[in-house]
């Protein structure tokens, strides 16, 4: 029975093929909101339908959001709002916080004081006056080119939930909400790039929702190492792999921040294509030069053509490519070995005749 390429990978490796559809899966690509952002929930009369007021009284005079990536793929996010009653008369206030399914404890903070989350909302409950703004193709962050990929969020929100809790605001005072929880990243892992680039998603348009202009404080703090980081909102770097942007309004975009490791990309470009022209490049030149330096018989074409071995190594292939050559690896080493031999056995009989 002829067998296919799928059953020799899973005979080779002795894994099923359920394991390895699960395995290429996360290697081609994954994608992980970090979703935030709260707005003030309120229930339609007409068909008693979960919305977000657009009257509510409340002002957001200011918000910070801050991202802490402690490896690529973990981290922890901090919001603060800082918020006014400027004609609500009620002072109980609710209000809904949008987070990913994946995400684990969320700690919220009224000035200061503990806060339980009164009631979990599905994602088929969530406002259904809302709509996430569009999401930008994925951007290669040393080169700020687009790749082939897209995020994908499932329709406005993906995968989300809602936290539920209300607060007291009394008519003309103001109040500070803080929120912990952890982030997990997404990440990008196609063969057009050589290393995969994380990237977090923030949800910034359900507090538009919200009374007045927001001022909003942006930061991201990358893991320790070094990275390149592209972000849909200009920001400014602070050193320490520390970025920060500060808008006079809430934008009527979402924040996407994309993160790669500069690590292993000597010639500074995480496009394979890019990358192993590059190298071609710097190949042709070396074998010129080595030509040009044996017609004068200059030595040094001899350690010239030396480097042209690490340069090969220098080529980067894809899941593809790099499964072909597992699979026809024993029939070029038959060849080569064919070949070897031959050669030696040329080499001795014109040894012997002479």
């Amino acid at each position: 029975m002829q067998k296919t390429i799928l059953t020799y990978i899973t005979d080779s490796f002795k894994i099923s093929r359920i394991n390895l559809t699960w395995v290429l899966i996360l290697l081609i690509g994954s994608i992980s909101m970090v979703y935030g952002n709260s707005g003030p929930p309120t229930v339609r009369p007409s068909d008693q339908k979960l919305i977000f007021d657009e009257e509510s009284g409340i002002a957001l005079q200011e918000e910070w959001v801050t991202i802490v990536m402690e490896s690529e793929e973990q981290g922890y996010v901090e919001v603060r709002y800082l918020m006014e009653n400027i004609s609500r008369e009620e002072e109980n206030l609710e209000m809904l916080f949008i987070l990913p399914e994946s995400t684990g404890s969320l700690e919220i903070f009224w000035n200061d004081r503990s806060i339980s989350i009164e009631e979990e909302v599905s994602h088929l409950r969530l406002p259904n006056n809302w709509r996430a703004s569009k999401l930008p193709l994925v951007h290669d962050p040393l080169s700020g080119s687009n790749l082939r990929g897209e995020y994908s969020v499932h329709g406005s929100y993906g995968n989300s939930r809602g936290k539920l809790f209300s607060v007291d605001l009394f008519l003309g005072e103001t109040g500070e909400l803080v929120l912990h929880y952890p982030s997990y990243s997404g990440f990008y892992r196609r063969s057009e790039v050589i290393n995969p680039i994380y990237h977090q998603i923030y949800y910034l348009t359900p507090a538009l929702f919200w009374e007045g202009d927001a001022k909003v404080n942006l930061e991201f703090q990358l893991p320790e190492g070094s990275y390149a980081l592209d972000s849909n909102i200009p920001m400014e770097n602070r050193g320490q792999g520390i970025y920060h942007a500060t808008l006079e309004e809430l934008p009527q975009e979402e924040w996407f921040v994309g993160f790669v490791s500069t690590s292993g990309l000597f010639l500074r470009t995480n496009v394979r294509v890019i990358h192993n022209i590059l190298v071609a490049v710097i190949m042709a030149l070396m074998v010129i030069g080595i030509g040009l330096l044996s017609t004068k018989k200059d030595p040094r074409y001899k350690w010239l053509g030396l480097l042209l071995i690490p340069m090969i190594f220098m080529f980067r292939v894809g899941w593809g490519l790099f499964l072909l050559l597992v699979l026809a690896g024993p029939l070029f080493f038959t060849i080569f070995l064919v070949w070897l031999i031959a050669f030696l056995y040329k080499r001795y009989a014109k040894t012997s005749a002479g």
